[in-house]
């Protein structure tokens, strides 16, 4: 079964999604409100992650994923825990009829 990905940061670099995750597609853009973006780590070794604020927007986007390509991200996540201080990952699960949502 195929789920929906909402990528940041350098998940929204197509050579970089199809290398990490084959069998994506794209699905859409959109903007997830009233967050920002931020880099955790050194300045050689840096990982996006996402944090609220009101009034500021991150462009996303939508790509439909395999089974795969989830577990290619989980594992590429797990490489970057080392910084200790992530809420957030990178994953959304949306519905097509309904509307996207942080999980």
């Amino acid at each position: 079964m195929k789920k929906m990905y909402a990528a940041y940061g350098s998940n929204l670099n197509f050579a970089q999604m199809e290398h990490r995750c084959p069998d994506a597609t794209v699905y859409g853009e959109a903007e997830l409100k009233d967050h920002e973006l931020l880099f955790r780590g050194s300045p050689t070794s840096a990982v996006a992650t996402i944090e609220p604020k009101e009034g500021s927007s991150i462009p996303i986007m939508l790509w439909e994923i395999s089974a795969r390509d989830e577990r290619s991200l989980a594992d590429m996540r797990a490489g970057r825990r080392s910084t200790g201080r992530s809420r957030w990952t990178s994953t959304w699960t949306v519905r097509r009829s309904a509307r996207w949502y942080t999980s």
